[in-house]
């Protein structure tokens, strides 16, 4: 009876923790790192602020790396609680996972793909590899994580998820071109 009592409480509790929506604190930050294949681009939300890196051609075949830094203070607190709010209140982001349509992941050559680290504020990690396929919730969080940048960045910094993922869309479109090499 009193195991019963406990999980109940539990389940109260942990019910009551997820529901808030009040304003996150320093300490409670969730840390998230996007990396698309190889690093570039990649978005950063760090407790002292959101970095943000990408290469860019300057000079023809010459690329460089090209990143902005966005300290916490100038994010939008409202933006931020939104993504951190989003993130708590979802299972998808405390479990390791891959994410791919295997029927057509495994017959694309060389394409990209998106890494998510979430550093919780516990210290626990998620690693979470997108291969291939639509998932909503990961593309809400990168969407999420795109309005923390400032309007001017983003153009630059911003991270498409869908221009670098093969959905099944995607896919039947490279395949039905005449002259397809399979590439993005």
């Amino acid at each position: 009876m009193k195991t019963v009592i406990l999980l109940l409480l539990c389940n109260i509790y942990s019910t009551f923790l997820f529901s808030q929506k009040g304003t996150i604190t320093w300490d409670e930050i969730t840390r998230i790192e996007i990396n698309v294949r190889r690093g570039n681009p990649s978005i950063k939300l760090l407790k002292e602020g959101l970095l943000c890196e990408i290469f860019c051609e300057i000079e023809e075949g010459k690329h460089y790396p090209v990143s902005t830094f966005i300290p916490l203070h100038r994010i939008d607190t409202d933006k931020l609680n939104k993504l951190e709010w989003f993130i708590k209140s979802d299972s998808i982001f405390y479990k390791d996972s891959i994410f791919e349509d295997k029927e057509f992941s495994n017959s694309i050559d060389e394409h990209p793909w998106i890494n998510i680290l979430i550093i919780h504020p516990d210290y626990s990690s998620t690693y979470i590899l997108w291969d291939t396929g639509e998932v909503k919730k990961l593309q809400k969080c990168i969407e999420l994580l795109n309005e923390l940048i400032p309007e001017n960045d983003r153009k630059i910094f911003a991270i498409d998820p869908m221009s670098y993922i093969y959905s099944r869309e995607k896919f039947e479109k490279a395949h039905t071109q005449p002259d397809s090499k399979h590439q993005l």
